[in-house]
């Protein structure tokens, strides 16, 4: 088949009139998480849920012990990396673009996501979202700004 007449394949959520609104993720799927995606699937549920819960802790802002940033049993250190790497990007685009439950899960299951997969981010964010929100409002930077001003005009 001539690649110009192969249909073209849309990612985001379908609207009532036909037209496709764009994932939170984006068009198509960012490279640190599409290589990580086969990984996830054969991941033990209990070992998922466990790193879930450190990342959305870490978005939060809490104070996390030395021993938190170490890979739990079950997994080496670069899938450890690489992974929660995936889930911080996740969580962000998604606290970011403001998406609902719905829309995650949709979203991460026309991504391939496994629906339990799906389902646990989805809910993790939902439950934690303001949190998370009130954290990154608190800790961005700004530029400086001008509070007050008082003009003075010597005639």
């Amino acid at each position: 088949v001539h690649p110009m007449n192969r249909k073209a394949s849309f990612v985001g959520t379908p609207q009532k009139d036909g037209f496709f609104v764009d994932s939170f993720l984006g068009a198509s799927l960012p490279l640190s998480i599409s290589s990580v995606l086969p990984v996830i699937s054969k991941m033990d549920s209990a070992l998922f849920r466990h790193l879930l819960r450190f990342v959305v802790e870490y978005l939060k802002g809490r104070d996390l012990k030395e021993e938190a940033f170490a890979p739990p049993e079950g997994i080496d250190e670069p899938t450890f990396d690489t992974v929660t790497a995936a889930l911080l990007l996740i969580v962000r685009k998604a606290v970011r673009a403001r998406a609902t439950q719905e829309t995650i899960k949709m979203d991460l299951v026309n991504f391939k996501f496994p629906a339990a997969v799906a389902t646990d981010i989805a809910a993790a964010i939902n439950s934690s979202r303001e949190a998370i929100e009130a954290q990154a409002s608190t800790s961005m930077v700004t530029f400086p700004t001008l509070t007050d001003l008082q003009w003075r005009v010597d005639v």
